[in-house]
């Protein structure tokens, strides 16, 4: 090795590798090939030990079979044992095949067959005709000894029967006796010729003869009686058959010893001698085996040896190579990381190690030094990367404050839309209210043209409101859609009407397309539908100098609750340029500046259009060329309503235009807290008309006050009612309606909050402050009369005085359907008739309040983790109410029990149980309202 290190050293890494490699290959070869050579000679030695192994296996079976046909035909000849010649055969058969199997074995390894196999194998052929002998002969010593022996035994005893039967009868005076001894010796020789025969006692074969000699004697004695001449024939008869007994017993007796010489001689001495046979063959194998496994140990042992050694000596010359390569390697490469390490952390190196060679590590030396010289400009780098990284932190710093003031911007935004909703919508909603009495004065025909010229200019103006107002919630996705049962007809038919109003004079045809097949009654939100088709009609209208708009309404697919439904809007307008189709849908924007300057618009209109689309599930798309027109189109899912379901929005429709003819307030008593003088007006003659008495509050502190004087409820101007506006001087109404609750204690008196203040987080605040319900400004004052019946009751009151109540079978069904618990926790046909005998209604509002009882335990989890039972027992009112409206009456007057009891001591020394009680009964109650929602489920279906 010294004297081939010298050349070695001077190898570069890679040729180093390579040759250390290459040496590390042939080590592994030369290893490789003597466990190779010991792995064949161990092969040699254990097929020679397997061959062994089989044979010796296959004479032990040769053994165990000869043994168990000894142990056959020894228990062949037992008289007590069910023969079967079967069982010998089958072992002689077995011997032979497995005899043979050693042959040919012993032939397949190239080994001589022994003598000792080859004698065995005849002598085991032999046996084949003493095995037949031994069946005939044992069927010949049967039937003499179970056949011949038993029929003479039976027809002796018949004979001496009969003679003892005959004798008695005739009145012969022969011994009876003699006759009972004759009778003994024949059973004495039946027993005993048996005995012999399973025993084979030679005592007991002259006992047998005895028997049959002394009942000859007998029957000489009973002859020679006076009388005997008499029974001659039949002492003959018995005589003759004894002789008959005596030589068949003989007969049985030579064949027994024939048998029995048969087996226990000569097929017992030959398969002695087979088994002698098979022994020494067994005891041969088995030593020669031993052999074999003394043999191969010494030999594995002696290969295991040769294994160690040879990994031994390769595992010492690889190691000394790899040593070798690593001194040749690692010494100039650490010198070389050393160098870089140095240059890396910026040290002055002033010379590179290793440069002069030229091998790989020449290279990287000089890879090296060229790191050191570009060292030295990567310091005047860094210095100018500092001042660059300086100015880009002020430029973040920029940014965020930027940031901040885009957030605040918007922000400021949304609290600016929120108050010029407010201080626009309180004018128009005097505008319009003012409107809506005026025309009721009797207006002369010119005068009546000006006010509605007026209020359909005050509707454009708040139209263009609720889009900026639908713009805002869809940019920041709280735009919600309200779902009813609508009729299809009726919706086209208000949007002809409004649509009609936008052609004017123009020379522009109208028309609507409506499939025959298109369901006409619908689950889904018709106002935010109508608001998409006006928009999107009244573009097409504004666009469209003369020609026609088309709006049609066709069928795609229909299922059993559903069906999808695209609606078009053509028109044979201007159209639209392909570079300006994108940006239209985008709110505030028109195809082009000169458009707006043409047909006036905000550009609203198709915004909003789009979000609504896309929130009933679609996408709203355009086909447009200048000139010819455009095409706005989508499809949507919308459920269909069941045949029952039809029946009961069409029983509701008539109800309500029966409500209509009636004062539906009649009776109650509302206080209106509102600052605005011209509200309150137009308020107070709403209400007054529909039958209601009006006190008004200037704000909120008057109507805490009106409270203290007028809450009781035996008192004539007991209040039912408060209409709350929000934004009033001295106290505003969420003050207000948070001292009604809190301090006066009236926590079952409805509020509503009636403001223009339409935003989302509005009415989060308004529910959060106790209020039951928020109504926008300006209000609709169906919408306004609904919401008051809603929570007085009054409804029912209306219904009462202008039509019977209907008892509508479908929610009958329903209710008979469910199960008994559930039929008695909730009583549909009280909640329905609430609502006026919908069912529809009840089945909308039905998920809303279930969703309720899903969510309100987490929010009294919170509220019992903090311990604030005031605001818990509020959650329980809310739920009182609304559960007692869905028709738990049960439910809700246990959760108003808790709820009292909690709301006057919430330290009460129950308080846990109370709870605890509390989330039973709400989880009971979602399980029951679970139940009645399958019902109509499975009823709808």
């Amino acid at each position: 090795m010294t004297k081939f290190a010298p050349k070695f050293i001077q190898l570069g890494i890679i040729q180093s590798i390579v040759v250390g490699f290459s040496l590390l290959m042939l080590i592994l070869l030369v290893v490789t090939g003597l466990h190779l050579s010991g792995l064949k000679k161990f092969h040699h030695y254990f097929d020679t030990y397997q061959q062994a192994s089989t044979l010796a296996r296959a004479i032990a079976t040769v053994d165990k079979e000869i043994s168990d046909l000894q142990r056959h035909i020894l228990t062949f000849s037992r008289a007590d044992r069910v023969n079967n010649i079967d069982e010998i055969k089958g072992n002689h058969r077995l011997i032979i095949a497995e005899i043979n199997r050693v042959v040919s074995e012993s032939a397949g390894y190239n080994e001589a067959v022994p003598d000792q196999i080859n004698k065995m194998l005849a002598l085991v052929v032999g046996l084949e005709e003493e095995i037949e002998n031994l069946q005939s002969q044992q069927q010949s010593r049967t039937e003499i000894i179970y056949g011949q022996l038993n029929s003479v035994y039976t027809e002796l005893d018949s004979l001496v029967n009969e003679f003892f039967i005959s004798n008695n009868k005739n009145g012969r005076a022969v011994a009876a006796d003699a006759l009972w001894l004759i009778k003994t010796d024949v059973t004495n020789f039946s027993v005993l010729s048996t005995r012999y025969f399973n025993k084979h006692e030679s005592s007991v074969k002259s006992k047998v003869l005895s028997s049959i000699r002394e009942a000859q004697d007998r029957l000489k004695t009973i002859q020679s009686l006076p009388g005997g001449n008499e029974n001659k024939e039949i002492i003959l008869r018995i005589e003759n058959k004894l002789e008959q007994a005596k030589n068949i017993f003989n007969q049985a007796v030579q064949a027994d010893r024939s048998y029995s010489f048969l087996i226990n001689v000569v097929l017992a001495g030959e398969t002695a001698e087979i088994s002698v046979l098979s022994d020494s063959l067994r005891i041969e194998y088995l030593a020669r085996l031993e052999e074999l496994i003394v043999t191969t140990d010494q030999q594995i042992s002696y290969l295991q040896k040769i294994a160690v050694v040879s990994s031994l000596l390769g595992t010492i010359f690889a190691i000394a190579i790899a040593l070798q390569i690593s001194r040749n390697i690692r010494r100039p490469l650490q010198s070389i990381t050393t160098t870089f390490s140095q240059l890396a952390s910026g040290e002055h190196v002033s010379e590179i190690p290793e440069a002069e060679r030229s091998d790989e590590i020449g290279r990287l030396a000089s890879a090296a030094d060229i790191f050191r010289q570009t060292n030295v400009r990567t310091h005047q780098l860094l210095a100018q990367t500092e001042d660059f990284s300086f100015k880009l932190q002020q430029r973040e710093i920029d940014l965020k404050l930027a940031v901040q003031k885009a957030e605040a911007a918007n922000l400021a935004k949304s609290q600016f839309l929120a108050n010029m909703s407010h201080e626009l919508r309180t004018p128009m909603n005097a505008i319009l209210g003012m409107l809506s009495l005026l025309k009721r004065t009797g207006l002369k025909p010119k005068q009546a043209d000006y006010a509605d010229k007026t209020s359909s200019a005050a509707r454009l103006l708040l139209s263009i409101l609720n889009d900026i107002l639908d713009l805002s919630k869809a940019e920041a996705g709280k735009m919600e859609l309200y779902l009813i049962d609508f009729n299809l007809d009726s919706l086209v038919a208000d949007i002809s009407d409004i649509l009609s109003t936008y052609i004017g004079a123009k020379p522009v045809v109208l028309l609507f397309d409506i499939g025959n097949d298109v369901p006409r009654y619908l689950f889904g939100d018709p106002l935010r539908l109508q608001q998409i088709l006006i928009n999107l009609g009244g573009n097409a209208i504004k666009f469209t100098e003369q020609g026609s708009v088309v709006i049609s309404v066709q069928q795609n697919v229909i299922t059993e609750d559903k069906v999808n439904i695209t609606f078009t809007i053509k028109d044979s307008g201007i159209g639209i340029a392909p570079e300006n189709q994108k940006k239209i849908f985008s709110g505030f924007t028109q195809a082009e500046g000169d458009i707006t300057r043409r047909f006036g618009g905000t550009g609203l209109g198709l915004a909003i259009s789009k979000n609504l689309v896309e929130l009933m599930g679609g996408t709203l798309s355009l086909q447009s060329q200048v000139g010819f027109g455009s095409v706005f189109s989508f499809s949507i899912d919308i459920p269909r309503l069941s045949a029952s379901q039809i029946e009961t929005f069409k029983l509701n429709q008539r109800l309500e235009t029966q409500e209509h003819t009636a004062a539906r307030l009649t009776g109650l008593h509302i206080l209106l807290a509102e600052d605005n003088i011209i509200n309150q007006q137009i308020a107070v003659e709403v209400l007054e008309a529909e039958g209601a008495k009006v006190s008004v509050a200037n704000n909120g502190q008057e109507a805490i006050e009106y409270l203290i004087q007028h809450s009781r409820p035996e008192q004539s101007s007991h209040v039912d009612l408060i209409l709350m506006d929000l934004q009033m001087p001295v106290m505003d109404g969420i003050t207000a309606t948070q001292k009604i609750r809190a301090e006066l204690k009236l926590s079952t008196l409805p509020i509503i909050a009636m403001t223009a203040n339409a935003m989302a987080s509005d009415r989060d605040a308004c529910l959060r402050a106790g209020m039951n319900d928020h109504i926008g400004k300006p209000f609709d004052a169906q919408h306004l009369i609904q919401i008051i019946c809603q929570y007085t009751g009054q409804c029912d009151v209306a219904n009462n005085q202008t039509v019977a109540k209907v008892d509508p079978s479908p929610a009958m069904s329903s209710e008979e359907r469910v199960a008994p618990h559930t039929q008695d926790a909730i009583c549909l046909q009280d909640a329905i008739a609430r609502m006026g005998g919908n069912q529809s209604m009840y089945l909308k509002l039905l998920p809303r309040f279930m969703q309720q009882l899903d969510e309100l335990p987490n929010r009294l989890q919170t509220l019992a983790a903090a311990d604030d039972m005031v605001t818990f027992s509020r959650e329980l009112h809310s739920l009182k109410g609304s559960s007692a409206m869905m028709g738990a009456s049960a439910f809700s007057n246990e959760i108003a029990a808790i709820e009292k009891l909690l709301k006057h001591d919430p330290q009460h020394p129950d308080a846990q149980q109370l709870v605890a009680k509390a989330f039973e009964l709400i989880a009971q109650c979602s399980a029951d309202f679970a139940a009645v929602a399958a019902t109509f489920a499975a009823e709808s279906a």
